[in-house]
């Protein structure tokens, strides 16, 4: 059912199979509905010597005419994994196709594993949270090759101080997207390859105040 304490509604369209244009299009001229904003995730990314920036699309912000918002999010697909997110902000989950499921009396298509997918996303999500925050409670967020999305890891490091082991996973998520690295005592650093892939640093070589990392960064 729909949550008791939410606010929106998210929906997601796949964007290999999406029109871009033809969607913007659509969008901005959808009556009774209007499109608020729309966002991309500036990606900066090695190309031979040169960096380049990559300005990809990836949520439409929608209002119906009776005040109801939608979060229109694009999923992108790899081998593996698939992501969605927002100008700041980037949520991993395992790679899904979609299905017919019955949603308060609706038919609707999801995730096939629903339950996985939930629990990537939310955790323990039979738990209702009504102060569940996106930026730092979600299991699968994780940094990407963005000044923007740096900005915002280094932001949830300071939120994370009384929580050691989760801005440990952070700091080795922010090493696998190239932002910081140990150096030779273990000390965690900025780094100067920022925007090109980082080593994954063995468990081994953790450091073991995590909280003490966060204060030198």
């Amino acid at each position: 059912k729909l949550l008791d304490h939410d606010y929106d509604i998210d929906l997601g369209l796949l964007a290999a199979d999406t029109d871009i244009s033809r969607l913007e299009t659509l969008l901005d001229n959808c009556q009774p509905f209007i499109c608020l904003s729309k966002e991309c995730q500036t990606l900066i990314q090695q190309d031979g010597d040169e960096l380049q920036r990559h300005d990809v699309p990836v949520l439409y912000k929608i209002r119906h005419e009776s005040g109801i918002v939608v979060d229109l999010f694009l999923h992108y697909r790899n081998d593996e994994k698939s992501w969605h997110g927002t100008t700041l902000f980037r949520w991993e989950s395992t790679r899904f196709t979609l299905s017919a499921l019955d949603f308060a009396g609706m038919q609707v298509l999801a995730p096939a594993d629903a339950e996985l997918n939930l629990i990537e996303n939310y955790g323990n999500w039979r738990d209702p949270q009504p102060n569940f925050y996106c930026a730092l409670d979600t299991p699968n967020l994780v940094p990407h090759a963005s000044p923007l999305s740096l900005a915002a890891a280094v932001r949830r490091l300071a939120l994370l101080r009384l929580r050691p082991q989760d801005a440990d996973s952070l700091l080795h998520q922010m090493s696998d997207a190239g932002f910081v690295r140990q150096d030779e005592t273990q000390e965690w650093e900025i780094s100067d390859t920022i925007f090109t892939p980082a080593s994954r640093f063995t468990p081994d070589s953790r450091p073991k105040a995590p909280s003490q990392m966060i204060a030198n960064l």
